[in-house]
Order: structure tokens, then sequence, then C-alpha cells
């Protein structure tokens, strides 16, 4: 188990993105799908626009994952089968246009040899484009894709073979590797095809591996309602909540 929680530390560790590395990635990670996930929403409201929440989520981490470009888009427009085909397509092209464009603006940018902190024109039209330090929508497979193998293999491994009156007590300490942004992205991994087995096989409901995901990190009515999505998890604001409901009622 230490020696596999070792290994997660240690992947982790190595996952770089725009000069950040380790945890502090999953920020940029969480920015990005919401970057997509803006997208999904203007193309949905064009094309499809009572396509649900759910189906909204679901298409715009499969093209956070995967990305847009010669290699990733037969790849994403493989994985995004369930979803309507004209919908993908659009969502592709609107992607694949922002993406020229930013890195059209970074050229312009690096060739007038403007500083980043610079206030012109083209920084501010950058800025414009995405809130992101690094060209967009490349995808993360190569990045993910290990990760979340390895974390898997870690629960797997604790359900099978951890001390019955301990798997908790084990569980804690992996979740306490997990920032509020990994579990956050752990979550949405889940609730695709992609990560499908830790719903399945219950591992996030058994070992409470996203609860410490704060009640304001989703918009509950444009993105992800935590506790109606993952009901057997106790957050941690639930607990607050009920400890604050206590003290009032003592007052």
């Amino acid at each position: 188990f230490f020696e596999l929680l070792k290994f997660h530390r240690e992947d982790t560790g190595e996952i770089e993105l725009a000069k950040r590395k380790g945890r502090r990635v999953f920020v940029l990670f969480i920015q990005e799908f919401r970057e997509v996930l803006a997208v999904v929403n203007k193309v949905c409201e064009q094309w499809k626009p009572y396509y649900t929440n759910r189906g909204r989520m679901d298409l715009a981490y499969m093209a956070f994952y995967y990305g847009v470009g010669d290699t990733s888009t037969p790849m994403l427009v493989e994985a995004t089968g369930r979803h309507p085909r004209e919908l993908v397509d659009k969502l592709v092209e609107e992607l694949t246009r922002i993406q020229e464009r930013y890195r059209e603006m970074k050229t312009r940018v690096s060739e007038a040899k403007i500083s980043p902190t610079h206030h012109s024109t083209e920084m501010r039209e950058l800025r414009e484009i995405s809130g992101l330090s690094y060209v967009p929508f490349d995808g993360h497979q190569s990045r993910l894709a290990h990760y979340f193998r390895n974390l898997f293999q870690l629960i797997k491994y604790l359900s099978a073979h951890g001390p019955s009156r301990e798997k908790l007590d084990y569980a804690d300490i992996v979740r306490a590797q997990l920032s509020n942004h990994e579990q956050a992205l752990f979550c949405l991994n889940a609730l695709t095809k992609l990560g499908n087995a830790w719903l399945t096989e219950h591992y996030l409901d058994d070992y409470q591996l996203i609860k410490n995901i704060p009640k304001s990190f989703f918009n509950p009515l444009t993105e992800l309602d935590l506790k109606e999505t993952f009901p057997k998890v106790r957050f941690e604001f639930e607990k607050r909540e009920a400890s604050f409901d206590e003290r009032n009622d003592d007052d």
C-alpha cells in the first residue's frame, strides 16, 4: 500500500504545465475545464438549448481530457459517441477556432517582445480569448491517464487487501494527499466513462475520497450539485452545517 502511495506521490509531483508542477497544476486543470464548459454552454445554446447540465459537464470533461488537434480530435469524437455528433462537431470547430486565435496572438506578443505584464492591446485581447497562460485545449490525456490509473490501483489494493477495521484509516491517508482541486477533478473524472469504475466499485462512497470539496466549489445550478450527485458522501461542509445548526438550537 505505501509503495503504491509513494508511486502516486511521485506521479503527482512530475505533472507539469505552464511552468507549474505537482498539485499546483490541478488549479490550472479546473480553470481550463471551466473554459471548455463555457464553450460547451455557448455551443449548446445555439444548437441544443435544452441539453442537460450533466450532458454538458460530461462533454466538457471529455473535450478537456482529449483536446482538439490532428491526433486528439478523432479520439474526442470517438469518446463522445453518446452525444449528438452535430453538437460534438460544432464544439470541436469552436475550440479549434479559439485555439488557433490564441496561438496567433501569442506569436504576435512574442514577436513584439511584449512583457506578460505589459498592458497592451495585444495582452488584453489575449486575456479575453482565454484566462489561461498557455495554449488551451491541447488535452491532458498524457498527464492524467497514468495519474488516475495508479490512484485506482491504490484504492483497489486497499479494498482487496486492507485490514477490514482499518480500511477507512488508510483511505484517509490517501485522501489527505489530494488537494481540493484534485478531488474536484477526481469527481468529474468519475462521472464519465473514463472513470466510471470509481462508481461501479463504490470506491468514492465507501472511502469518502472527495469529501473535502468545499460546498461552493461547483455551482449546483450550472455545474454540479455535489449532494445530489454523491448522496452517500458525507462532505465536510455538511458536518460544519450540522454543528452550526446544533449550536443555534442550543441558543
